[in-house]
């Protein structure tokens, strides 16, 4: 927890610093759309629409193995219930055998 607590404050720090130097501004155009910014702000943008559509394309393949593992521990549960395994080790009522007679 304190490892990500400090790698936190250090990609803040670095962004800050980044976003003080690179205050530049910027057109960007896409499409029809024109807009003006500062370098800095348009990078966060283009990282942060990045990390959107990668978390996209990755919720059907989170669905889909959560969906599994859901269905995997229901087959598992019904086969033991249906087939308990034998009880291994000795039971309370047995005694050890005396080896030394």
């Amino acid at each position: 927890m304190l490892g990500f607590l400090i790698g936190a404050l250090l990609i803040a720090f670095v962004s800050f610093a980044f976003a003080l130097q690179n205050t530049a501004t910027v057109t960007v155009k896409f499409l029809f759309w024109t807009f003006n910014g500062s370098l800095a702000l348009m990078l966060l943008i283009a990282l942060s629409l990045g990390v959107l559509a990668s978390l996209l394309a990755t919720v059907p393949t989170l669905i889909s193995r959560n969906a599994t593992i859901s269905r995997l521990k229901r087959k598992v549960q019904e086969r033991e219930a249906a087939s308990p395994l034998p009880e291994t080790g000795t039971s309370a009522n047995s005694q050890p055998e005396n080896k030394n007679n």
